[in-house]
């Protein structure tokens, strides 16, 4: 007796839930880096991830009117584990908690749960996070606490060269790119070794294709090695193996033809590498996988394998060459776009900086360091007029009520006094704080020294407590700073025997000063750690706006 039922009559021992699992074994490696290099603040991020991720499934499945226990199959705990170790390790809770649930909510349950999404979840919340917080998801750091940029941003504006030469060698960097060791980036990003062992796992266990994380990171490298760059860093730095691995092989977002993996794996390295070389984002991987999602249905239907005894629909080429021609038309049109609106901005922030010099000096000034130098939390660039006096002029941040942040520009003349000063950027309460920006306001300042005193009823305009004895406070800070720079210049000076004078001469002199200036650092460092003078000089107050 013969028992009928439908296709497909190959039956597996495979589940969902043997599938998803082993993936989360296969992210255990990258799972222990993370807690290895960032500690506690790791295991905070994976398990409020995990918690508000499977929360929310379990809550939309019951509304859905599905069984909440589709929490147990693996799906979402491998989501919220890939969500978790593309962040960086010190986002804070809430967010991490808000990209989880948009990434499950939005990213899976919205298209029906398990099988039915067409985007990769995980970076679905992690996109919602980036265009959200940006300030705060491309803000990375080291285990021992240093911030800044990952790889990608720095060798784009300063050269490979020169950030090998600043870690000991390419082989140095290379090591550290590898192995993660002092290197800025997301949590499961930076370990190549670990992320190396996942993907082996995956292979062996047949849970992946080979070709389609190898052909991401070729079609990266490759282009990089024709655009002049250094394939080997295009390749270590940033998510792209990450990506390539964990995120580039998913079984539901991707295409499910054996050419259509390719098509997209090679289109993706390809995004990915144009996305970084031609616009402001460092990193394009992400944005490179999520384009591939969008057209991995055209990818199935222009890749179907042929039917045996027919003839190639010549008609479905052209269509996949049209669609190929009109996405690498899209990128050049768009980084096209970005170019300009970049070129834009670099024009209007060197108008408002020369309408600033203007401003604040009255008068024209020999700038020859534009970067300027960065002292004790201040950008100082320094200037000199025709009799080469030397100026600075201070870029620096205050802050104002609400721990809100002020930008200013501020003069210095050689005789160390304010030339003047210019509020950038500001988002103090209209009426109260905002009149900072107000031209007799900035214009008082001109001529003040260190031995200006802040009185309330003369300084503080509309009742702006706070904002106003602050800044106040910060601007005698960088004067005092400001005296420091210069002793240390007139010490390199006479060292090098242009001061002028002999070593008895100078050295009487930077006494008093040395003297004068422990004096009043002291004095500073009783203080709330914000101004320059202590408690016991600035008229008491509550400090309300």
């Amino acid at each position: 007796m013969y028992k009928l039922s439908d296709s497909p009559h190959i039956r597996k021992k495979d589940t969902l839930e043997k599938v998803m699992y082993d993936v989360v074994i296969a992210l255990l490696p990258c799972m222990i880096s993370a807690v290895y290099y960032f500690g506690w603040n790791a295991v905070k991020i994976m398990v409020v991830a995990i918690i508000t991720g499977l929360l929310t499934e379990g809550i939309l499945a019951k509304l859905m009117k599905k069984s909440w226990k589709c929490i147990f199959d693996g799906s979402g705990l491998v989501t919220t584990l890939l969500l978790a170790l593309i962040i960086p390790h010190m986002t804070p809770l809430w967010m991490v908690a808000l990209g989880s649930i948009f990434g499950i909510g939005a990213g899976k349950m919205a298209y029906g749960g398990v099988g039915e999404n067409i985007f990769n979840p995980a970076l679905v919340g992690r996109i919602f996070m980036m265009i959200s917080f940006p300030s705060t998801l491309y803000k990375f750091h080291t285990a021992d606490g240093a911030a800044g940029a990952t790889a990608f941003p720095i060798v784009k504006y300063m050269g490979a060269d020169w950030l090998a030469a600043n870690v000991g060698g390419k082989t140095e960097l290379y090591k550290s790119l590898i192995t993660g060791k002092e290197i800025l980036g997301s949590m499961g990003e930076i370990n190549k070794i670990a992320i190396l062992i996942g993907f082996l796992y995956l292979g062996f266990r047949k849970r992946l294709k080979w070709k389609v994380p190898l052909l991401v990171v070729a079609t990266s490298g490759i282009l990089s090695y024709f655009y002049g760059e250094d394939p080997v860093l295009s390749i270590l730095s940033g998510g792209l193996i990450f990506g390539a691995v964990y995120m580039c092989t998913d079984m539901v977002s991707g295409p499910v033809t054996e050419n259509g993996k390719a098509v997209f794996a090679i289109f993706v390295g390809a995004c990915a590498f144009f996305i970084r070389k031609y616009t402001s984002h460092p990193v394009g991987i992400g944005y490179a996988i999520l384009l591939g999602n969008v057209l991995a249905p055209l990818i199935n239907k222009y890749t179907e394998p042929r039917v045996y005894g027919k003839d190639r629909n010549m008609k479905k080429i052209y269509g996949v060459l049209s669609v190929v021609i009109l996405f690498v038309s899209g990128i050049f049109i768009l980084t096209g776009l970005d170019k300009i609106s970049q070129k834009r901005k670099e024009v209007r922030e060197e108008k408002l900086m020369s309408q600033v010099k203007s401003y604040i000096f009255q008068k024209d000034l020999r700038y020859e360091d534009e970067e300027g130098i960065y002292h004790e939390g201040y950008v100082f660039i320094p200037a000199y007029d025709e009799s080469e006096n030397k100026y600075y002029l201070v870029l620096g941040e205050a802050k104002g009520y609400g721990n809100k942040t002020i930008k200013f520009a501020m003069g210095i003349t050689p005789d160390e006094k304010i030339a003047g000063v210019r509020i950038l950027e500001s988002s103090e309460t209209e009426g109260l704080g905002a009149n900072i920006k107000d031209e007799k306001w900035m214009e008082h300042w001109r001529g003040m020294d260190t031995g200006y005193k802040f009185e309330k009823e003369r300084d503080a305009a509309a009742g702006a407590t706070y904002t106003y004895k602050n800044i106040h406070k910060t601007f005698h800070e960088v004067l005092m700073k400001s005296k420091n720079l210069s002793q240390e210049d007139s010490q390199e000076e006479e060292l090098d025997g242009e001061g002028g004078a002999t070593d008895t001469e100078w050295g009487d002199e930077n006494s008093e000063k040395a003297e004068e200036t422990t004096a009043t650092v002291t004095t500073t460092e009783e203080t709330d750690g914000e101004g320059g003078a202590s408690d016991s000089e600035w008229e008491e107050e509550g400090e309300s706006k």
